[in-house]
């Protein structure tokens, strides 16, 4: 399993355990899904990684992520500016499970099939991916695009990228070869199914989400 941007308060975590649980089957040695040897692929977000009492949520997992963001996260620089309650986070969630974290770089296959692309802006080493199956690729935009006013207007600076600068010429850099590359990206920071097309309009960008098949 591929848990990507794991993150959740505290409070919800039990809920993304179940959920977790519910939706996958429980292997026959009786070990449920989240002790499995699973990948976590962290972008942004870390919370959920461990709980509240230090234990950890998924014991067995490995965790991939931009070795730029660790440092950046982890480094008490951060203390005592706006990015503290990120940092304690990523301190919390990460330090603890230093052994199990693996460094992935631009252009790296991942795991087979997935593609990491550095797009930095939103973080230092904030990465999107491209997953490739067969003949058919789809785009993983993650943090690129918060709302559809960043695709009409992507230069729009965004106060919560730790570089709003980078975070406008990344994004217009990544919808551009979206468009021009007709290639479909999942976006689940836009509305429901999250799954769409960007082509050109004007100075900005259109966002196009694909049709709901209902399968009954």
């Amino acid at each position: 399993m591929i848990f990507a941007h794991p993150a959740c308060a505290d409070a919800h975590q039990k809920r993304v355990r179940r959920n977790v649980r519910e939706r996958f089957p429980i292997p026959s040695e009786g070990k449920p899904l989240y002790s499995w040897r699973g990948r976590m692929i962290v972008r942004s977000h870390v919370g959920g990684i461990m709980s509240a009492d230090g234990s950890r949520n998924f014991p067995n997992a490995q965790i991939h992520i931009a070795q730029a963001d660790l440092e950046f996260w982890t480094d008490d620089k951060r203390l005592g500016t706006p990015a503290e309650g990120s940092a304690l986070a990523a301190k919390k969630n990460l330090l603890p499970n230093r052994d199990r974290i693996v460094f992935y770089k631009d252009g790296q296959e991942v795991i087979p099939g997935v593609q990491a692309m550095h797009t930095p802006g939103h973080t230092v080493g904030h990465t999107c991916f491209v997953i490739n199956s067969g003949a058919k690729s789809l785009f993983v935009v993650g943090d690129l695009t918060h709302h559809v006013i960043l695709v009409e207007k992507p230069r729009m600076e965004v106060a919560f990228d730790t570089d709003p600068k980078q975070g406008v010429e990344t994004r217009i850099k990544v919808m551009d070869m979206l468009a021009s590359q007709r290639m479909p990206a999942l976006v689940y920071h836009l509305p429901w199914p999250g799954i769409g097309h960007f082509a050109k309009r004007g100075d900005g960008f259109h966002y196009v989400a694909a049709p709901m098949q209902l399968i009954l």
